[in-house]
């Protein structure tokens, strides 16, 4: 049988969610938590593939994953996901200056890491690609 392109991407999701948490515990902090966001996307993951395979996958504890799933939708933390925000130079204020233009984005990927970039001018042009790496880091 044939694997689905869905089922292919589903697959590859949880082998990517799996890469975040070993990032995430090579540079952890003894006795820190799991980030939520890490855990809400466990969870979704856990709801496709089952829990065991889920928690076995991320070396997580499987009683742990069943507990959070059973915890009401809104008490979770939202999916982490990719998201396309388009910024158009051309829709920034035309009567302020070049140099007038500013422009503050804050960021937080599957690790639970944030990143604040605060641009002036020109440099709007440099977002996509510090956001780009941000977010595979």
């Amino acid at each position: 049988m044939q694997e689905t392109k869905t089922e292919a991407t589903s697959r590859e999701g949880l082998r990517d969610l799996a890469e975040h948490f070993t990032r995430w515990r090579e540079m952890r902090r003894r006795g820190e938590h799991v980030p939520p966001a890490l855990w809400a996307e466990a969870v979704r993951m856990a709801h496709k593939h089952g829990a065991p395979h889920v928690a076995q996958r991320l070396q997580l504890d499987v009683d742990r994953l069943r507990e959070r799933m059973r915890r009401p939708a809104e008490v979770r933390a939202p999916a982490p996901g990719r998201h396309f925000v388009e910024l158009l130079g051309s829709a920034m204020p035309a009567a302020a200056a070049p140099s007038a233009r500013e422009c503050v984005v804050e960021l937080r990927n599957a690790t639970g890491a944030t990143m604040r970039v605060e641009l002036a001018g020109n440099g709007l042009s440099i977002l996509a690609g510090l956001c780009r790496e941000f977010c595979r880091a």
